[in-house]
């Protein structure tokens, strides 16, 4: 173990390329030591001598023949680039695949050596972090190359429109729970997080674990649905954000007072804005609500039935405390279709009586609810039904 970390004072381990790394932000000690040049020579221009050049009498080489060599020398220098450029980003693995993806976009799109050259670069690392479904990195490659995010994922259009692989498979929200949940353990840890206190005390006790699998199971949820949810095609880092927002909620069973300073804490990781974030946060609450509309034995909102015109269950809460349900039933629904059972195997009145029945007949309910919530009674009646015991 080396030194705490400078950015949130987690002990850091050492790695022998870029010295002391911080595991859980990924912060560098000695960020000098990132250099983006080899550590073992690239193969020069002497051991790869270029094949059918053309001289002259005096020796030189033909109109074209010196425009190849150079062409040949800049892009061993380039290949030397990436190789270093991915290890920094610590997505090395990708190196190789990035290079070919590099040589296919310089010789279909003509761009220019030098500054582009080296966007194209990076473009090309992003593309084949996409393809591998991983997070695309933007952010932290165009701190890497010293240039603004924008002008990156310009350039990686651009590439994708070269190289004609559009439409590009997309990447998924859940590509980058792992990263947020990283960010966000490290800002409970820190004392310049900013968080309010009353919020770091709720979230610390919260399982990882369960947040998590939560997480990813809403992820699935919104992208591979029969019907896409509004943000499936919307990038993906936004909605990571509301997605671990809303599994806090329902860990937590009811909303976070605090869910605003959280958003833009997340959203920060990738230079969000809080309104985006909580503008994804609306729309999967109210395809939420929708679908918990639809389940009769989960509690629904109702607008004026409280004091003073107010619902007795906020909107929030109520997606909140159905949000593992939803995920359950369809998580059923697929297993269903799987094994071949159409709906009319057990029909939704039949399972509101025998649910019914269960649920009343229950001695000491209250006690009993307290314990076993009412969602664990209608997965009984599921499986009862499954064992085609009726």
């Amino acid at each position: 173990m080396g030194p705490p970390c400078t950015q949130c004072g987690v002990a850091t381990v050492h790695d022998s390329d870029v010295g002391y790394v911080c595991p859980a932000c990924g912060n560098i000690l000695d960020p000098g030591r990132v250099v983006l040049a080899a550590d073992d020579a690239p193969p020069t221009l002497a051991d790869t001598p270029l094949s059918g050049g053309l001289k002259n009498a005096r020796g030189r080489y033909i109109a074209g023949a010196d425009q190849e060599a150079r062409t040949r020398k800049n892009m061993l220098e380039m290949h030397r680039f990436i190789k270093n450029l991915s290890r920094a980003a610590l997505v090395s693995g990708l190196s190789d695949r990035a290079c070919n993806l590099f040589e296919q976009a310089m010789g279909t799109g003509h761009y220019r050596w030098g500054r582009t050259a080296k966007l194209v670069a990076g473009a090309c690392i992003s593309i084949a972090l996409r393809l591998g479904s991983r997070p695309e990195l933007f952010v932290e490659l165009s701190q890497l190359l010293g240039e603004k995010t924008t002008a990156l994922t310009s350039t990686f259009s651009s590439v994708i429109s070269a190289l004609k692989m559009d439409p590009l498979p997309s990447s998924e929200p859940k590509s980058h729970l792992q990263t947020l949940q990283e960010h966000l353990h490290a800002a409970l840890d820190s004392a310049e997080s900013g968080l309010p206190s009353a919020l770091i005390s709720t979230l610390k006790p919260l399982p990882s674990n369960t947040v998590s699998a939560t997480a990813m199971a809403l992820s699935d949820l919104l992208v591979s649905s029969a019907t896409p949810s509004a943000v499936a095609h919307l990038p993906t880092a936004p909605t990571a954000c509301a997605v671990l927002l809303w599994a806090i909620e329902a860990e937590l069973r009811t909303s976070l007072a605090q869910v605003g300073e959280l958003a833009a804490l997340l959203a920060r990781k990738y230079n969000a804005s809080k309104p985006v974030v909580m503008n994804r946060y609306k729309t999967i609450q109210d395809e939420l609500i929708a679908r918990i509309d639809k389940v009769d034995w989960l509690d629904h909102y109702e607008p004026n039935s409280g004091k003073a015109g107010r619902a007795k269950i906020p909107r929030r809460t109520v997606a909140a405390r159905g949000l593992k349900a939803i995920i359950e039933l369809e998580r059923e629904t697929r297993r269903e279709e799987f094994s071949g059972h159409t709906p009319e195997d057990h029909t939704p009145s039949e399972m509101r009586r025998v649910f019914s029945a269960i649920h009343l007949s229950v001695p000491s309910r209250p006690a009993l609810l307290a314990r076993r919530p009412t969602t664990r009674l209608y997965c009984l009646c599921r499986h009862i039904f499954s064992l085609r015991s009726f």
